[in-house]
């Protein structure tokens, strides 16, 4: 948890109980806004692209790097529908297990 928190991009995150997520939908989990300004911790650049191969966050910049160079990537708005189904899936599965 302190490692989640620490980390800017995940910073203003709150931390729920699993109870709670029954009576939340993911429009409410999952907030995406492409106008939040987050940057990048290695080269302070916009978030704009996702790394599907290590499933996280990453700038621009960070697509030619050696750490992201031969991954798989998208924009952000292009993955964003495609994982927030994958989300809304899981987390109707935990409902009916909390209800």
């Amino acid at each position: 948890l302190d490692k989640h928190n620490g980390w800017q991009p995940f910073s203003t995150h709150e931390v729920i109980n699993v109870q709670d997520v029954a009576v939340l939908n993911t429009s409410q989990l999952l907030p995406f806004n492409e106008d939040r300004n987050m940057k990048c911790n290695d080269h302070n650049e916009p978030i704009k692209v996702y790394c599907e191969t290590c499933q996280e966050l990453i700038c621009r910049d960070c697509t030619v790097s050696k750490r992201h160079r031969n991954h798989d990537y998208n924009l952000i708005t292009e993955s964003y529908p495609k994982h927030h189904q994958e989300i809304e899936a899981d987390l109707t599965k935990v409902k009916t297990k909390v209800a």
